[in-house]
């Protein structure tokens, strides 16, 4: 039997890449700090999660196939809220924010078509694009400037008569990086002069700092017509076991196909429509405090990469991570050394080569993501095993310049 060429060409997520070498870690008695997944570790709205306990666990049934009313009240009224322009009939419940750009990529392209996709990426665009035979054609933006897009004219040098959309996030992952109105706009602005779709997602709205403003592709009506917009309340509130989402369309023959592919995959998740509406409605007060706490953790991290010499990061804006680029030569290696080689009093720490957040070839190689979603004192241990571990990789692989009148040093790894 052969498999199809098109799940041959989906590429394997990096997030998760190193999970063997974590486990054997942990198995050999080692605390593993893992940063290398984006999974909020703050309590979700207690009070809220117990509204589980209103469910009778004898009948679970299926949710109508845009989600409950209730959910969808919750959703409308969160998206006034923000006075953004949001009627209940645009929105859809999604399992999980993940659902939601599936279905928007394949509305989007056929197989052989174009996406543009600024990089580094949320790795797991890969596999969406990969599943509906698309190629990425990336934006590429750099670290110097902390990751904002290039001017319209380079972007519009990408364009072809293959391309169909342009799919980014704002905030950023992996790169915290918060696009600016006039970015945001011009991204509209492309999608209508060549006809393209413009799919955002926008997970991490509130995650925001240091007074910067996220600005929503929905505040743009000249593009109404052409944009999807993706949303996820796995990180907004700690629920990303709940599997739930929501996907926002303006345009009514837009929204007919969505429910002919929502229909198929029959409805949402019913219990985390349930957790997810209620949380809603306490975010003022809930956010204020996750922001404070976020913003502690960016700033400890931020001084820590500072003091690494040879490193590199860009301070993030908004999401909860960092972009870093190390003095190694091969990040990669270096993630697999920390778990595998490497520890300070019984511990080491999990990371994200960067690599797989590219789609050019050869970028990548020398960062590592880093999701800031520990506790302050847990953080500070495992970027502290970061920070030695580089001074001891480099002397491990020799990619350090040995003084000749330095006879012998003794390499070693701290246990």
């Amino acid at each position: 039997m052969k498999a199809s060429k098109r799940s041959n060409d989906i590429v394997a997520s990096p997030i998760r890449g190193l999970t063997k070498n974590a486990d054997a870690a942990i198995a050999r008695g080692l605390t593993v700090y893992k940063l290398n997944i984006g999974q909020p570790d703050l309590q979700a709205p207690k009070e809220k999660l117990d509204a589980l306990k209103d469910v009778d666990p004898k009948h679970l049934a299926y949710s109508p196939t845009r989600g409950f009313p209730f959910f969808i009240d919750a959703v409308y009224d969160y998206y006034r809220h923000h006075d953004l322009p949001v009627e209940k009939n645009e929105i859809f419940g999604t399992t999980g924010g993940s659902e939601g750009i599936l279905f928007a990529v394949m509305l989007a392209v056929d197989p052989g078509d174009e996406i543009l996709l600024p990089e580094p990426f949320y790795s797991n665009y890969l596999g969406f694009t990969g599943m509906a035979g698309a190629k990425v054609i990336p934006i590429t933006t750099k670290i110097e400037e902390k990751y904002h897009l290039p001017p319209r004219e380079k972007i519009e040098t990408l364009i072809t008569s293959r391309t169909k959309a342009i799919l980014f996030t704002d905030p950023g992952n992996p790169t915290g990086t918060i696009y600016t109105e006039a970015e945001v706009e011009m991204l509209v602005d492309i999608a209508i002069k060549h006809d393209l779709w413009l799919i955002a997602d926008e997970a991490y709205r509130e995650f925001c700092y240091d007074g910067h403003r996220h600005t929503s592709a929905l505040e743009f009506e000249k593009g109404w017509d052409r944009t999807i917009v993706i949303d996820s309340f796995s990180k907004r509130f700690s629920l990303c076991g709940a599997r739930i989402g929501a996907l926002i369309s303006k345009n009514p023959k837009v929204r007919d196909i969505f429910d002919k592919m929502a229909v198929n995959r029959l409805s949402p998740p019913s219990l985390g429509q349930i957790v997810a509406a209620r949380a809603i409605g306490s975010l003022d007060d809930y956010f204020a405090g996750i922001q404070r706490e976020y913003k502690q953790r960016r700033d400890l991290a931020t001084r820590i990469f500072e003091s690494i010499p040879g490193a590199l990061a860009s301070k993030p804006d908004g999401a909860f991570f960092f972009m870093l680029r190390l003095p190694v030569a091969d990040s990669y290696d270096f993630s697999r050394w920390l778990l595998d080689e490497f520890s300070i009093e019984g511990a080491t720490t999990s990371l994200t080569p960067a690599k797989g957040f590219y789609e050019t070839p050869g970028l990548g190689l020398d960062e590592v993501r880093i999701a800031y979603v520990l506790p302050v004192r847990e953080l500070e241990l495992a970027l502290t095993i970061v920070k030695e571990g580089v001074r001891e990789y480099k002397w491990a692989k020799r990619e350090v310049q040995i003084d000749p009148c330095v006879t012998q040093r003794r390499i070693r790894t701290r246990k």
